[in-house]
């Protein structure tokens, strides 16, 4: 603990709650007056974190279960569909739509179009994840998270990561200690 101006209201070693006063502006003189001051102070604390993810150890995907390619052909604003049953969308696939118009560039284009639609089918099938995959994945968030919290002003120590399975679900824990300044400007009460 560096103080620069103030007086501090902790000890080097006091262990510390997040958002406690470290340092007063209060400072008083060897004659008994008081005067307040901008606190400033350099404090580097080691702090612990605990962060944990939560996934799903299956998950549900779309599998390809065929594709067909139908016409259409558009004059003005009437459509002729070059194909049987209707235009609306079937479950569980997608639609692709190209349209050529009849046109030459810059020189002239007619109001008609002939329309492809490209129709993927898919059905949707549950499948199990990868745990050693999903593991490092979330393990990669988790330490991109700590990053994220420590903002620059700390570095980790030490860091470990714990894993377990419960209910269909993956649990992963990261428990790390750091080194960081804790110092924070506050609004003097």
């Amino acid at each position: 603990m560096q103080v620069y101006l103030g007086a501090p209201l902790v000890e080097v070693g006091d262990a510390v709650l997040e958002g406690e006063p470290l340092v007063s502006g209060r400072v008083e003189s060897g004659l008994g007056s008081v005067r307040y001051v901008h606190a400033s102070a350099l404090v580097e604390a080691r702090t612990y974190y605990e962060l944990t993810v939560v996934s799903p150890l299956e998950y549900e995907a779309a599998q390809p279960s065929g594709r067909h390619t139908r016409w259409a052909l558009v004059i003005g604003s009437e459509r002729l569909n070059l194909y049987a049953g209707g235009s609306a969308p079937e479950e569980n696939t997608v639609r692709v739509t190209t349209e050529h118009r009849l046109e030459w560039p810059g020189v002239f284009s007619l109001p008609v179009s002939l329309v492809r639609e490209e129709i993927l089918e898919y059905d949707i099938v549950t499948r199990s994840a990868d745990t050693a995959a999903l593991q490092q994945r979330l393990e990669t968030q988790l330490a991109s998270e700590l990053e994220r919290q420590l903002d620059g002003r700390g570095e980790a120590l030490s860091q470990s990561f714990s894993a377990g399975e419960s209910g269909g679900l993956l649990y992963v824990t990261l428990r790390a200690e750091c080194l960081e300044d804790i110092a924070a400007e506050t609004k003097a009460e």
